[in-house]
């Protein structure tokens, strides 16, 4: 029997529509900013720059920034527990 999920507060949906708004926003930066950044300057695209497009939105928006780095962090977190148990399933 499958228990049924309770609907999401709306701090919660709140939180994961600021999560769907900054990866709408890098994949604009991807798609759109950086190959006409290119093509019109020649110079490669630094998304790293303080003035990249995703850095600017982030950084006029601080819950959107302080929303993005836990994110990133908890990433980097996960990519370690996958990993960490992908070696121990396959016994390395």
């Amino acid at each position: 029997m499958t228990k049924a999920l309770k609907p999401l507060s709306s701090a919660q949906r709140d939180t994961i529509r600021k999560m769907a708004a900054i990866l709408v926003c890098a994949e604009i930066e991807v798609r759109a900013v950086a190959p006409a950044f290119e093509k019109t300057t020649g110079n490669k695209y630094d998304s790293g720059s303080a003035s990249s497009y995703l850095n600017t939105f982030l950084n006029s928006n601080p819950e959107y920034k302080r929303i993005w780095n836990m994110l990133l962090k908890d990433k980097v977190s996960c990519e370690r527990d996958f990993l960490e148990r992908l070696r121990r399933d396959n016994g390395k």
